[in-house]
């Protein structure tokens, strides 16, 4: 669980604001959410993850992830 986050934390560290914004994070977002409903965790945090690397300041991708990290 704590290495998702700190996984997150670098990659968002590491790309900051300088990806592109195409489709800010929906399409992970959605896989995630495929993933939360079946209870695999690890791959909903993963795509979780890759969605807040689209849209950092999106509350709901944020609460998401935390949900699956800390099951």
């Amino acid at each position: 669980a704590a290495c998702h986050l700190l996984c997150l934390l670098l990659v968002l560290n590491l790309f900051g604001g300088s990806t592109a914004l195409a489709f800010n994070g929906k399409k992970y977002f959605k896989t995630g959410l495929r993933y939360e409903a079946t209870k695999e965790w690890d791959r909903a945090a993963d795509e979780f993850s890759l969605a807040l690397r689209e849209d950092p300041g999106n509350a709901e991708y944020e609460l998401h992830y935390l949900r699956c990290v800390s099951n």
